[in-house]
């Protein structure tokens, strides 16, 4: 399971205790299933709109408008889900930790906004 082995190289990049990878992996393998189903009904909307478009004259932009809300609902849902394990997770840090994490961050967001244009 790839989540499971990236949080084996978190885990020695944040330094966590034995206690520490245990509450996480807890955590994950119980939130685990809700964002699986997730993932799988947006898949599904995807195989639905290529279904309902592919090789089509037809357009039907009613079917099409209630695809594309259900996968915004189902977006919405999984940056809510994943929010909320990371805000799970971030219990389980020490202030050290939790400091690292912002860094990581900030550095993540800079290197992101590099190239990008910014308005002067």
């Amino acid at each position: 399971m790839q989540i499971l082995n990236d949080l084996r190289d978190l885990a020695s990049q944040y330094q966590l205790t034995d206690e520490q990878k245990s509450q996480i992996r807890t955590l994950v393998l119980k939130n685990l299933p809700a964002g699986q189903s997730l993932i799988q009904q947006m898949l599904a909307n995807r195989f639905d709109l290529l279904d309902l478009t592919a090789g089509q004259r037809e357009y039907d932009r009613e079917k099409v408008e209630a695809i594309a809300d259900a996968q915004a609902e189902l977006t919405r849902s999984l940056i809510l889900w994943k929010e909320d394990l990371k805000a799970e997770i971030r219990t389980v840090l020490d202030d050290d930790q939790l400091a690292f994490v912002e860094e990581m961050v900030q550095l993540f967001i800079e290197h992101r906004m590099e190239g990008q244009c910014m308005p002067s």
